[in-house]
């Protein structure tokens, strides 16, 4: 383990290639290759990488189809998936987790939105991406609006 912490790494959407409008198989997809190429060249050599994947946490509500006899089971063979798709693609296996701790020094995600540390109101520029992502997951711009804009305060839309 490396004295100075780790960097998370996604795998859907960061590490590999994801389409999240299809149904979900479990199955990982092709390599983005330049992140790809980062992780290779950092790791480890300067830094610790870790795959850090919601797909070992809590899968089976998303596993329809999949006839798993225990979860633990289910984990255990996404781990096996995202360890072979690492070795074949980084050329090593990484450790996989779903959690961060106190060693993790930063995460590479499609979906994260970075906040300052120990903020206490978010960068507009941050609650617009938040709008941005709501409204494309169906939310209704009203709705939205009202709770960001209305209820919090922010600009919606605006500058910093």
């Amino acid at each position: 383990m490396s004295a100075s912490g780790w960097i998370g790494v996604d795998l859907d959407g960061t590490l590999a290639r994801v389409d999240y409008g299809k149904v979900y198989d479990g199955s990982i997809g092709e390599p983005i290759q330049d992140m790809v190429d980062f992780v290779r060249l950092l790791n480890p050599r300067l830094v610790e990488f870790r795959v850090f994947t919601a797909r070992v946490a809590s899968p089976l509500q998303r596993w329809e189809g999949y006839d798993f006899p225990c979860e633990a089971y289910a984990i255990r063979y996404q781990r096996m998936l995202i360890e072979a798709w690492c070795l074949e693609h980084i050329g090593c296996v990484l450790p996989v987790t779903a959690t961060k701790d106190h060693q993790c020094v930063a995460i590479i995600d499609d979906r994260a939105i970075s906040a300052p540390h120990n903020f206490e109101r978010l960068p507009v520029r941050a609650v617009n991406l938040i709008q941005g992502r709501l409204v494309g997951a169906g939310w209704a711009m009203d709705r939205v609006s009202d709770l960001l804009g209305g209820q919090w305060g922010y600009p919606l839309g605006g500058e910093e």
